[in-house]
């Protein structure tokens, strides 16, 4: 047999939804940056301590401020749920709610206090602002635990968690993080003390999950061997493959010769085909 004359090409054919219409991957994130603001000591910073304070008690009002990197996510992503998980460091308040609230503006780490989130640049008031510095109303609750989980209710596209982190996602600069603070600061019996990014094995993790546009199979590492044709493509959840062949491309009987079913994750494929004529077309059908 002459040696086969061969062609690959894609054909994305009418892509059907199999069970969800997209495939959610998960990522779990640790906290870049955390830090302390204390009213009862406005001008300490202690960003490299392993826990972050918050809370009222005696001394005065504290809040915590939170900052993930989250370009480990596509840009072209769509988030479909977050959580946020925090460890307590010390006992916690009984009973008390915590509020995350979304930060309008940027802070640094080693300089955010009280009065300063960074060197020589102050906060619009003492503590942050509501409106200007901060959201005026948290995008989550949770009361205190020894393991407290914040969580979005996906009910308004437009507020909580999810959209926070949708907006990070498409607009990196916008990613100014969260602050912590007890939902009613009057009372002085709420201070709760959260394990921090330096506590290794128990930091801050904000968990993610979010899906992509599907992306059409991409035809690779075709080769000849021992008389075996192969080749590569990737395909993805929620979405059935067939691969075809025939020996005019300018035809129309096309021949199936493999059927593969939605896979549960993102993956690549190898097909491999003895060949049997001098001419032969393969093609990808996507549905």
């Amino acid at each position: 047999m002459q040696a086969a004359i061969l062609a690959l090409i894609i054909f994305p054919g009418v892509r059907q939804s199999f069970g969800q219409s997209q495939y959610v991957r998960t990522t779990n994130l640790l906290a870049v940056a955390d830090a302390n603001m204390m009213s009862g000591n406005p001008d300490a910073n202690l960003g490299n301590q392993i826990f972050v304070t918050t809370g009222v008690d005696s001394s005065g009002t504290n809040r915590g401020l939170f900052r993930f990197d989250l370009s480990r996510i596509p840009t072209n992503a769509t988030v479909t749920n977050v959580t946020l998980k925090l460890v307590a460091f010390s006992t916690p308040p009984s009973g008390i709610l915590f509020g995350l609230s979304l930060l309008l503006t940027n802070w640094d780490e080693y300089w955010a206090s009280w009065n300063s989130r960074y060197y020589l640049t102050s906060w619009t008031a003492p503590g942050g602002q509501a409106g200007t510095d901060f959201y005026s109303f948290p995008s989550a609750l949770a009361t205190a635990g020894s393991t407290t989980t914040l969580t979005d209710n996906g009910s308004n596209p437009f507020f909580g968690l999810v959209h926070d982190v949708q907006t990070w996602v498409s607009h990196p600069a916008q990613n100014f993080g969260w602050m912590l603070a007890a939902a009613d600061e009057s009372s002085t019996n709420s201070l709760f003390l959260i394990c921090s990014r330096e506590f290794f094995g128990i930091e801050p993790v904000l968990t993610v999950g979010y899906t992509q546009p599907f992306t059409p199979p991409f035809i690779q590492g075709s080769m000849i061997t021992n008389g075996v044709f192969q080749f590569s493509f990737n395909v993805e959840p929620y979405h059935g493959y067939v691969v075809q062949r025939c020996s005019d491309l300018a035809g129309t009987n096309w021949v199936t010769v493999i059927i593969l079913d939605p896979p549960p994750w993102p993956t690549e494929t190898t097909f491999f085909d003895p060949l049997t004529i001098s001419n032969c077309f393969y093609r990808v059908v996507s549905r």
